[in-house]
């Protein structure tokens, strides 16, 4: 009876330890990143001639409100799961005088959730890795005159993953610096002439990759 009591009082004494621990905190910031977006078109022609493939890249700028939520699962790690909303300027743009056809490709919006395991090397510096999903809005264009054009527009998911580090600069106020990669989910088309008639089938599976900096406030 002597030990059981012993035992109880043992476990009742790491509660508020325990408690501790696992205290959170709710953060918000604001990110910017200068980013590369790819995207791949491959074209599946339906009169007979050689199917197409082009590789077509733009870099720009994009920003981000982030909001999240950090549990401290033991001394030098945590766990935090994030939410971001953001814009992009991005764009790539083409134009081709003899056919002729101007092109354009974004992803003008963007949302993701991810979890970030994060190892904390001292009280001011700790590094994380991030994996989640993103859900892009995603913009393909080709306009012409006489030739075949397209205009598909729409949201698709895509797989995230990332790393970086984070530096605290105060009680309340930490700054991070990081590397991104986004891999949406297929878009699957028609390139069609002015008279509707269908003239390629068209899939595509935009990738960005971006490095960010962000400051971040919890509360």
């Amino acid at each position: 009876m002597i030990r059981i009591r012993a035992c109880v009082l043992a476990l009742a004494a790491t509660l508020p330890a325990a408690g501790h621990t696992w205290a959170g905190d709710f953060y918000w910031g604001l990110e910017g990143a200068r980013e590369r977006i790819t995207f791949e078109p491959h074209y599946f022609t339906l009169d007979g001639a050689p199917d197409g493939s082009f590789t077509n890249r733009a870099r720009g700028n994009a920003g981000s409100l982030v909001l999240g939520h950090r549990w401290h699962t033991a001394n030098r790690f945590s766990i935090a799961v994030e939410a971001r909303a953001g814009a992009s300027d991005t764009d790539f743009t083409l134009s081709i005088p003899e056919e002729p056809a101007t092109f354009r490709y974004d992803i003008p919006y963007a949302a993701a959730i991810t979890i970030q395991p994060t190892l904390h090397l001292s009280d001011a510096i700790s590094v994380y890795a991030e994996g989640g999903f993103s859900y892009g809005h995603l913009r393909e264009k080709k306009s012409s005159p006489s030739s075949s054009a397209y205009n598909e527009t729409g949201w698709r998911s895509g797989t995230l993953l990332g790393a970086g580090v984070n530096l605290r600069l105060g009680q309340a106020w930490s700054a991070r610096l990081g590397f991104r990669e986004i891999r949406y989910g297929s878009l699957r088309y028609t390139s069609r002439l002015a008279d509707g008639s269908a003239v390629e089938l068209i899939s595509d599976r935009p990738e960005v990759r971006s490095w960010h900096i962000g400051l971040i406030r919890r509360f």
